[in-house]
């Protein structure tokens, strides 16, 4: 069975562009200013993979993975071949040079980065494993990548090569679970036992690793409102601040629960959704962190406006018109250039109870009723006395002639009776 090996070594290059297809790291007059790859060894095993990583650093400090954007070659098949980073030794031992180049080349034809690294392929005996310890606290669930190195008997001296690919284990997956990879993740506060076994010859290592409470200092949970009605949802989000004061959003990692789910509800995504009239308090748990917010349930019996107007049919033309009057949208026999016809389109839905329209009116912003000075405007498939069913809905537009300026209409209406507030709404008609 073939060992897999991993190293690392830094070498610098002249500042050069590099346009690699996808790179998202690079755009504008970012330039590729030193590179990494791995491993950085002068040795390989007979009989085993080797994975190289090419990493690319940017003058604007970002950096990204190079292997998609390269091409691979090795000096001797016999001894070992490379396919897309990954070098496969055989059983000859050897001599060998694997060389790298980007697809992508400068205006001379040369590709703008080349690299060759020798190796030696040797047959050697695993002597022990170590497992490297990690060089920052871990946290609950914070995800860390475990590495091993492997000691072979080589010549007259012994050589450290790291390994990636061995059986990794965890004694107590309630504190810490660990990958194929080598990937730790922190699940509870408490000490670990993490082995790792080599799978040829058997020879492990382990090393006991402290996962911490909590990467976060605080959590606070952050919404736009803490008001709404019955049927509507508000989103919440919960943001950490860690050690350094930082904040960042941890919405997705907290546990949501609702104190009063008759009242409201909320999901593992943090949307809540409005039940009944009353208050809800909303907690967000992140390990032994928690922060709660109070919400408000106003209304149970409402109107829902939705402004659905298809902005591609927003505006008619001939052979419709809009004079300064209430009868806004008339038919024509030849087009008109003095005016044009805006709509808006609406959805006007009851929650919780039959809802009746009275005193239906349209005002500009300024509240003056007077038609020249609205420019034209009227409803459609609304009007006084109209009814609409608890659950039920209707679709109505407003028009306006939309050829004078902008401006903003205010429409309102009473419901139910004459001592219920007002509903009033307003929208800017624009000449376009």
């Amino acid at each position: 069975m073939k060992v897999q090996l991993r190293v690392v070594v830094l070498f610098l290059i002249a500042i050069l562009h590099l346009g690699c297809s996808g790179n998202d790291n690079n755009s504008g007059n970012t330039s590729l200013v030193s590179s990494t790859y791995s491993p950085n060894q002068s040795y390989l095993i007979a009989d085993t993979n080797t994975t190289i990583d090419v990493v690319g650093n940017y003058s604007n400090h970002s950096s990204k993975n190079l292997n998609p954007f390269l091409n691979w070659e090795s000096n001797n098949t016999d001894i070992a071949t490379v396919d897309s980073g990954v070098i496969s030794t055989s059983s000859s031992v050897g001599l060998v040079t694997i060389a790298y180049e980007t697809k992508d080349t400068l205006p001379s034809g040369e590709p703008v980065l080349r690299q060759k690294i020798k190796y030696e392929v040797v047959d050697a005996s695993l002597l022990s494993i170590e497992i490297t310890k990690p060089s920052s606290d871990i946290y609950v669930d914070q995800e860390y990548q475990l590495s091993a190195t492997g000691v072979f008997d080589i010549g007259d001296a012994n050589q450290t090569l790291q390994l990636s690919q061995l059986n990794w284990n965890s004694d107590d997956e309630t504190v810490a679970t660990v990958d194929a990879d080598g990937v730790l993740r922190g699940v509870a506060k408490g000490l670990v036992n993490i082995s790792a076994k080599d799978i040829d010859s058997n020879i492990s290592s382990s090393i006991s690793i402290e996962i911490l409470d909590s990467l976060y200092g605080s959590i606070k949970i952050t919404t736009d409102s803490k008001k709404f009605n019955v049927d509507e949802t508000i989103q919440l989000n919960a943001v950490g601040t860690n050690q350094d004061d930082e904040e960042t959003f941890v919405t997705d990692k907290v546990i949501w629960s609702s104190l009063d789910e008759d009242v409201v509800r909320v999901d593992t995504d943090g949307l809540a959704t409005a039940v009944a009239k009353g208050n809800a308090t909303i907690k967000a748990t992140l390990d032994s962190l928690e922060s709660s917010v109070v919400l408000e349930v106003q209304k149970d019996q409402y109107l829902r406006l939705t402004d659905i107007t298809d902005e591609e049919s927003q505006r008619l033309s001939f052979p419709y018109i809009c004079y300064y009057n209430m009868q806004c949208v008339e038919t024509i026999t030849k087009p008109s250039s003095s005016t044009f016809v805006t709509l808006k389109t609406f959805k006007l839905e009851a929650i919780g109870g039959d809802f009746t329209i009275n005193d239906l009116a349209i005002t500009n912003y300024a509240g003056d009723i007077s038609y020249y000075n609205i420019g034209g405007a009227k409803f459609d498939n609304i009007q006084n006395a109209t009814t609409i069913a608890k659950d039920d809905e209707i679709t109505f537009s407003l028009l306006s002639n939309s050829n004078i300026v902008d401006k903003e209409l205010v429409f309102s209406f009473r419901i139910n009776d004459e001592s219920a507030p007002s509903f009033v709404a307003s929208y800017l008609f624009k000449t376009e």
